[in-house]
């Protein structure tokens, strides 16, 4: 068992198009290595054969949670409505209970819009919320683990409220590439590599205090 203590990290899993082009699709926590690493290297495993069918339908879906249930809403069984949101509990123990569908009106419980594509070009703003990125390369059946990690500069934001800031800018790098035919890597081997990563950088080019002469 990990000494880690798993904690709500946002992530996403990807497909690789080209060496430096990936598109992938939202994972909302939970996908820190010692939490999600085992889960996605046991469906790449039963999915090897077909990674590249695999990873169209994959990228058919908003986000990991949908595509886990075939983009089915389990409180009203709608398709495409995106993640179930603020549900009532009284529908949350009939699901539990086994009821199927308890709120097929949609009348105490609501749905968050698909999230858009997490895309290997918008790394510098979206390192920021998105943490580890997955990317299934299924023409080489390899599984390559990225980071994000503060970067030098920053740039310009503007919130839906209207409030503007300056906001550090990210870059993804690799913490480890594994075939798909060797063993199951070491989790927490991994994430602890990553997490030294972004430690390091974060002390690099943190814009209150920059640090000189750090050696990786």
């Amino acid at each position: 068992m990990s000494a880690l203590i798993p904690i709500k990290k946002r992530g996403a899993v990807a497909i690789r198009s080209s060496e430096n082009s990936w598109t992938g699709i939202f994972k909302a926590d939970g996908s820190q290595p010692v939490t999600f690493g085992e889960d996605i290297w046991t469906k790449l495993q039963v999915n090897w054969k077909c990674l590249v069918h695999w990873g169209k339908d994959l990228l058919s879906y908003g986000e990991w949670d949908d595509y886990l249930r075939d983009g089915q809403c389990p409180y009203c069984c709608k398709y495409g409505l995106g993640q179930p949101h603020r549900v009532h509990m009284e529908v949350m123990n009939q699901f539990n209970e086994g009821i199927l569908a308890p709120d097929i009106e949609c009348k105490r419980h609501s749905h968050i819009p698909p999230m858009p594509s997490v895309l290997s070009q918008n790394e510098k703003l979206d390192g920021l919320w998105v943490e580890w990125i997955y990317v299934v390369d299924p023409l080489k059946y390899t599984l390559e683990v990225l980071k994000s990690v503060r970067d030098k500069g920053t740039t310009p934001f503007t919130g839906q409220d209207g409030r503007s800031w300056k906001q550090p800018n990210y870059r993804y790098l690799s913490v480890e590439l594994f075939s798909l035919f060797g063993d199951e890597p070491d989790w927490e081997a991994v994430q602890n590599k990553g997490a030294g990563m972004s430690g390091y950088y974060h002390v690099k080019y943190d814009i209150r205090q920059p640090a000189k002469n750090l050696l990786l």
